[in-house]
């Protein structure tokens, strides 16, 4: 490495996804090609690819295209991207208002993450994709704290649980940051 800079990534400039699933060669079916202009993690593109598989399956299975997102944070990466990716898929994507998912250290509300996907009705929806960090504690950078209890966070999944009864039909995808030591 020369000039002190940081190391190259193999994914820096424009990659190309192809996402399979079920079988499916979906990226190269539907043309999928991300921008990525600056060096990505490794488990944020993954949690990228995952939602394009989520968001593509729709599609490729010929069923209504609607999604609800609980996104690990309000960051730009885990919101707007993930709506950029569905909308080349022709998929809706609904998140939880911007003022419930917290803003940089602020962490966000589960409970009031919980009551509106409550009062939105899950059965609405084909796919609910979501952050267990956001509902468990508030978020990753909250996860990674200890504001929130054990039993908090297991009542907070609870009510996840609950909210999954209402839906059996709705498919469920969760997700989870595991920390880097």
């Amino acid at each position: 490495m020369t000039g002190g800079g940081p190391p190259a990534f193999p994914w820096q400039g424009p990659v190309n996804v192809t996402v399979s699933w079920a079988g499916l060669n979906l990226g190269a079916e539907l043309g999928v090609s991300i921008g990525i202009f600056k060096p990505m993690s490794l488990g944020r593109l993954m949690a990228l690819g995952a939602f394009a598989a989520v968001a593509m399956s729709a599609t490729a299975a010929g069923l209504p295209k609607r999604i609800l997102l609980v996104p690990i944070d309000d960051r730009p990466a885990t919101t707007q991207f993930a709506q950029m990716i569905a909308d080349m898929a022709g998929v809706q994507v609904d998140l939880p208002p911007d003022n419930i998912l917290g803003k940089f250290l602020q962490p966000g509300w589960p409970e009031s993450i919980m009551q509106w996907m409550d009062a939105t009705g899950v059965k609405q929806y084909d796919a609910v994709v979501l952050s267990t960090d956001m509902v468990a504690y508030g978020g990753l950078i909250a996860s990674r704290t200890d504001r929130s209890s054990y039993n908090l966070a297991m009542k907070r999944l609870q009510h996840l649980e609950r909210i999954r009864k209402t839906a059996p039909n709705t498919k469920f995808y969760a997700f989870s940051a595991i920390m880097r030591l």
